[in-house]
């Protein structure tokens, strides 16, 4: 049988720079990767039904700012916004994933007869996954020391819906079995209370800091040494 898969990445990027005069720099820079593949599942025989269609966006932001003080401090600020996402219920739009994955032990010799899309948490796949992040960087040159210190803070967001689980697989031993509906094994995420599909939709929110202080030190024209603590 065939198995066709078709893939088609794309990219772009673009970047300003701004320079208002000698003492500041403004920069902003942007890659926007777009994705699309069919993958064919071999499993149940390379059947359109199983078709699954992905369309992930990957997005990353940056805002640089850059300010001189003096010939020997300088302040560097960052900012910068990633995302990634993508739906395979909108993008595989003719594909039932109202249709059980339903696989037949005996009926081949050399294999199960397998039909339906797919079954696990990510299929069909629906994420989104934010990261923000600032830091800002101090530099400074005293005599015969560099001192650098700065810090940073992180959010991410996740927003990942993992309700492909709550899709039946069902497994039956023979055609026997699958005519009178007596599956083998089963397998569906369920809600452990009203038994229905589980509510697999994701919210969580964790923060990140961070902070460093350096100090290098010329100590002779030969001889120099780097101090420094980072949490």
């Amino acid at each position: 049988i065939a198995a066709p898969t078709s893939r088609k990445p794309k990219q772009f990027n673009v970047r300003f720079d701004l320079l208002p005069n000698s003492l500041n720099q403004l920069t902003f820079s942007t890659y926007l990767t777009r994705g699309f593949q069919i993958g064919t599942d071999t499993g149940n025989g390379a059947r359109p039904q199983g078709d699954i269609t992905t369309e992930p966006h990957n997005s990353a932001y940056t805002l640089l700012y850059n300010r001189t003080f003096s010939p020997t401090l300088l302040n560097e600020a960052r900012f910068n916004l990633t995302k990634f996402a993508f739906n395979e219920i909108d993008s595989s739009s003719n594909t039932n994933f109202g249709i059980p994955r339903v696989e037949i032990e005996s009926l081949l010799r050399d294999g199960r007869i397998r039909f339906g899309a797919n079954q696990s948490e990510t299929t069909p796949g629906d994420f989104s996954e934010k990261t923000m992040e600032f830091r800002d960087v101090v530099s400074n040159v005293h005599g015969n020391h560099g001192f650098k210190f700065g810090g940073e803070f992180r959010r991410e967001f996740n927003d990942n819906n993992l309700n492909g689980g709550s899709r039946p697989l069902y497994t039956f031993a023979s055609l026997f079995n699958f005519a009178n509906d007596t599956p083998l094994f089963y397998q569906i995420n369920a809600d452990p209370v009203t038994g229905g599909p589980a509510d697999a939709q994701r919210h969580f929110r964790s923060n990140s800091y961070g902070f460093f202080v350096g100090d290098d030190w010329k100590v002779r024209p030969n001889l120099s040494l780097t101090l420094g603590l980072r949490y």
